[in-house]
């Protein structure tokens, strides 16, 4: 069933991938998986060019009471072989199995 879920995604794509979302909670689960940083990330409400959509500020000097704020972890490098890895070994492993790496 998950593989169906995600074929049109892969197909798409084309090549190695990373499904962000499911990589986002391995990241959480195995925190050794991804390498982050604190950032300001901020969703613009009311630019004309960038209408909803999500803004990371990674300058080093900023202005601004909100944009002193360091709010989000964000990823930046994922280990795909690892993050594969678990990621496949949960779709396939058996109920209750521990989990090896």
């Amino acid at each position: 069933m998950a593989g169906k879920l995600l074929r049109s995604r892969l197909e798409r794509w084309r090549g190695p991938v990373s499904p962000p979302d499911p990589a986002a909670v391995a990241a959480f689960i195995e925190p050794a998986l991804a390498q982050t940083g604190l950032l300001h990330v901020a969703i613009e409400t009311k630019g004309e060019q960038t209408r909803s959509m999500t803004v990371v500020d990674r300058r080093r000097w900023r202005s601004g009471p909100i944009s002193e704020i360091l709010n989000v972890h964000v990823v930046s490098h994922l280990d795909t072989i690892r993050y594969q890895n678990l990621f496949l070994y949960t779709l396939l492993a058996d109920e209750g199995a521990d989990h090896e790496q």
